[in-house]
């Protein structure tokens, strides 16, 4: 039998769509963060974000309440993959797969096109497993240089450094809200929470309000009654950042106690690491004593787990190999952002007479962002 791919050709035509949204929709993490698809270059979604205030009835009108409305862009960027098969090294290959029909268990059937794109789809699923989470513009790798992943979208915008010097407090909106004026720029977020100490009348924590999310600034908003100006005070904001410990248990514990009270009613709640740190994990727990003491079964085999006592999932995510940080957040919180409504996403399996080669390329686009910072805590 001579070398015949035109059945692979016409298979990979046929079924360009489904492997691209395969490899789209079903690379490892997918079901575990929020997809969003139609994208062209990049998209700006709205959010509101509301500080309900309740005062006392009477006449007349003042305003105590404020919602605020801002908007999050999610870009996206072009790649491909594209590979070359010389023709004699395409034809080894060739015979050496459809020898794998006579090994086969009765009843078993072989499809070789089939098993050629399945092949390609997986490889690129893996690909962009890695890209989703590691992926950074910066590097010389191509394997992870084609646009920034989650890790470093979220490193960026949950700085290190979170304190600075007050300037000023001042009244605002009728005693209701306080402004504080600060000579450091941090990256802030409505809903974080900051700690004051050295003052005369505004120690203690508070929830950042009215700041433009996703931002730098100076300037931010607390409830309290306004008492006096001040100034050289300082202001500490809420670590979302903790260095790792030699314990998973133990990161993880800190890491829950770091979310403020809002997030618990928030759904799919899920731990982000490594697969390192997940066996970690489940032998730390087991080491306790498993389905005793800790109350959850760890006997069967799976990539996640639920946390005993609250609606939180540890998650393992085959991307973060290679890295020790772990993530903890809300799943519609991570979005991964591609476009699949135009005719640019395609695969494609042809051979090129000029080179005697057969040639296979995919092309799609793909971006990550993250909705609320605040709601983010990162051991690394």
């Amino acid at each position: 039998m001579s070398l015949d791919t035109s059945k692979i050709i016409g298979f990979v035509k046929n079924n360009a769509e489904v492997s691209i949204k395969k490899v789209l929709f079903k690379f490892g993490s997918a079901k575990h963060i929020r997809i969003r698809p139609g994208i062209k270059t990049s998209e700006t979604f709205g959010r509101i974000a509301t500080d309900v205030i309740f005062q006392a009835a009477g006449c007349g009108w003042v305003s105590q309440g404020v919602a605020k409305l801002d908007d999050i862009e999610l870009a996206v960027k072009k790649f491909e993959l594209k590979e070359s098969i010389c023709d004699d090294d395409f034809e080894d290959t060739y015979y050496a797969l459809l020898g794998k029909a006579g090994q086969l268990a009765d009843g078993e059937e072989f499809n070789l096109e089939k098993d050629f794109v399945e092949s390609k789809v997986n490889g690129a699923v893996d690909a962009l497993e890695r890209l989703v989470w590691r992926g950074d513009v910066t590097l010389t790798n191509p394997k992870f240089n084609r646009f920034d992943g989650l890790i470093k979208k979220l490193k960026l915008n949950i700085p290190d450094a979170r304190t600075g010097s007050i300037d000023s407090v001042a009244d605002v909106v009728g005693e209701v809200y306080v402004k504080i004026e600060i000579d450091t720029v941090v990256a802030l977020e409505d809903g974080v929470e900051v700690t004051i100490s050295g003052t005369t009348n505004y120690n203690g924590t508070f929830e950042i309000h009215n700041v433009c999310p996703l931002a730098s600034t100076t300037t931010f908003f607390i409830i309290a009654p306004f008492v006096a100006t001040e100034t050289g005070t300082w202001l500490e904001v809420r670590d979302q950042r903790i260095a790792r410990t030699g314990s998973v248990l133990a990161d993880v514990k800190t890491m829950m106690a770091l979310m403020p009270d809002e997030f618990w009613d928030l759904p799919n709640k899920k731990f982000y690491m490594n697969p390192a740190n997940y066996r970690s994990l489940r032998e730390e727990i087991l080491d306790l004593g498993g389905t005793g003491n800790f109350h959850v079964d760890l006997t069967k085999p799976g990539d996640s787990f639920m946390w005993p006592g609250e609606d939180v999932e540890i998650v393992r995510i085959s991307g973060m190999s290679g890295v020790n940080d772990m993530i903890f957040t809300y799943q519609d919180n991570l979005w991964f952002g591609t476009d699949l409504i135009n005719d640019y996403e395609k695969a494609d399996f042809f051979f090129d007479k000029g080179e005697d080669t057969h040639k296979f390329l995919m092309k799609m686009k793909g971006g990550t962002q993250c909705a609320h910072t605040h709601f983010v805590v990162i051991a690394e």
